[in-house]
C-alpha cells in the first residue's frame, strides 16, 4: 500500500502513526477485558488476550505475506517467462541422433 502510495517521509510518518493506533487499541482493550472480569480471573483473562492479540500478529504477517507471494500478479509475469524461456529452450535443442527421419521439412 505504502509503495503505491505518497513519498517515502510521508509514508513513514503514516507507519508511525498506524504503529501508535495499534499500541493505543491493544491498551484500551486490554483496560476493557481488566475492568469486565471478574477479580479470580483477571490476570488469566489478561494473559490469554494479551497472546491472542499480540502473539498472533506475526502468524497473520506471515500468513499473509505467503499469500500475496502466492496471489500476487506480479510472479505470474516471471512464472509466464520461465515457462516460455524452457519451451523455446526445449524446441530448439539440438538432439543427439540429429533430425528426426521421419518428419517431413
Amino acid at each position: 500500500m505504502f509503495g503505491l502510495g505518497p513519498p517515502l517521509p510521508v509514508s513513514i510518518v503514516s507507519v508511525g502513526f498506524v504503529g501508535g493506533g495499534f499500541v493505543v487499541y491493544g491498551s484500551a482493550s486490554l483496560t476493557l477485558v481488566q475492568a469486565l472480569a471478574p477479580a479470580a480471573l483477571r490476570g488469566r483473562l489478561t494473559s490469554v488476550f494479551s497472546l491472542l492479540y499480540w502473539g498472533m500478529m506475526p502468524v497473520g504477517g506471515l500468513i499473509g505475506g505467503f499469500s500475496a507471494q502466492a496471489f500476487s500478479g506480479a510472479n505470474d509475469d516471471a512464472r509466464s517467462r520461465d515457462h516460455a524461456h524452457s519451451a523455446r529452450s526445449a524446441r530448439l535443442a539440438p538432439t543427439a541422433s540429429g533430425p528426426d527421419p521421419g518428419r517431413l521439412a
